[in-house]
């Protein structure tokens, strides 16, 4: 077996941390360390406003983040500790976000025998 990422034609440039609506703010609550959001500044529990001056709300940023390019740059302002910031950030390449186990087109008699140890059945019975 291996892990088969994804596919992530679909998705948008990577920045590297989530966000969640809390009592009508867009709080940032996850921010992925080296990742662009983190190089740029951006910390758990900032509030996010706007990107390139437009309103995002949390449940927007995927789709916002559509409408750009792996390195491009924007503007990102939020709330830090209740002063009004803006960071610039350069977005990367998608990531993805879940893997698939997947079957190997010809396994050798160990990776078959590593198989049925681990899910206790063989390949012919997947």
């Amino acid at each position: 077996m291996r892990l088969q990422p994804e596919d992530i034609a679909s998705k948008p440039p990577y920045l590297g941390l989530t966000a969640k609506s809390e009592n009508g703010r867009d709080i940032v609550k996850f921010v992925e360390m080296g990742s662009p959001a983190a190089a740029a500044g951006i910390d758990p529990d900032d509030e996010l406003l706007a990107i390139d001056g437009l309103r995002v709300r949390a449940e927007q940023l995927g789709d916002r983040l559509k409408d750009y390019s792996p390195n491009a740059q924007i503007n990102l302002t939020c709330f830090h500790q209740d002063e009004l910031k803006n960071y610039t950030v350069t977005l990367t390449e998608p990531r993805p976000s879940t893997y698939q186990l997947v079957l190997v087109p010809t396994p050798t008699s160990q990776q078959q025998a590593n198989l049925k140890g681990w899910l206790g059945a063989s390949i012919t019975d997947l």
